[in-house]
């Protein structure tokens, strides 16, 4: 009935069909008369077959591209930047080791950070900013993914920061860290440790160095030194190793400090 339609051996009546209705000897001959050119096969003694009819596609239509979660971490970066990246920088490994580390890399001194993604941060006015792996210049391996990543997570774990966000911006020709320090109460543990410092009196205790980029000593661990051990080191470091005048402890997990 369809290859019938489509050329044109039947109309119907009105361009509609009637498939209970009666045809009448006009319109029979018509059919026939409609038909004698399809069903000629120049002298064969068959008629032609009627050329199949094409399939419907059954190819499903492609699904549209599920639109980014606006809540999921994600480094922003143009294609410019990302077409002057090295070869060894890539912004989606460098997120996946800041918040979950690299095992499989023995020179990866962290697990991940417990701060969280906030875009929002850069905008406020209580964050630190350190820039860390430029894509200027050569290859270099200081700069890589993982020593990028590797370098993020040492600054949230020494400021003990609660927040951060991370730019790739082509004015700043690398990436750059945001990063906020957490305030919290002191525990007892660290009280101690406060409790048995002796430091000169020009040495001032600054929490504004979390903000500044500063120089960090630790991992200093409770288990292995107690208060009275970590006093003296941080004594040590402050008084022996450098000409401190300023200093700030941080416990980002309990028993473990940074100075």
């Amino acid at each position: 009935m369809e290859w019938a339609l489509t050329h044109g051996a039947i109309n119907g009546n009105g361009n509609r069909l009637d498939p209970q209705g009666k045809a009448t000897r006009a319109q029979v001959a018509q059919i026939f008369y409609n038909s004698r050119e399809l069903l000629d096969n120049s002298g064969s003694e068959d008629p032609q077959p009627p050329a199949p009819s094409p399939s419907p596609s059954t190819s499903p239509s492609p699904s549209p591209s599920p639109a980014p979660d606006p809540d999921k971490p994600r480094i922003e970066i143009t294609d410019e930047v990302r077409a002057k990246l090295k070869p060894n920088q890539d912004p989606e490994k460098i997120l996946d080791y800041v918040l979950n580390g690299k095992h499989d890399d023995p020179t990866f001194s962290y697990d991940g950070t417990i701060a969280k993604w906030d875009p929002t941060l850069k905008n406020s006015d209580d964050f630190g900013v350190e820039s860390i792996g430029s894509w200027e210049n050569i290859e270099d391996e200081s700069r890589s993914s993982s020593a990028i990543g590797n370098g993020c997570v040492k600054i949230l774990t020494c400021t003990a920061s609660d927040r951060f966000y991370i730019t790739a911006n082509d004015e700043d020709g690398c990436f750059v860290l945001y990063y906020h320090p957490a305030e919290v109460e002191d525990s007892a543990k660290m009280r101690e440790i406060k409790a048995l410092l002796n430091l000169p009196s020009h040495i001032k205790y600054d929490r504004s160095l979390c903000y500044e980029g500063a120089g960090w000593a630790g991992p200093i661990r409770w288990e292995l030194y107690g208060a009275q051990g970590i006093a003296e080191d941080i004594e040590y470091v402050l008084t022996e190793m450098h000409q401190a005048i300023q200093y700030y402890i941080t416990e980002p997990t309990p028993g473990k400090s940074y100075n």
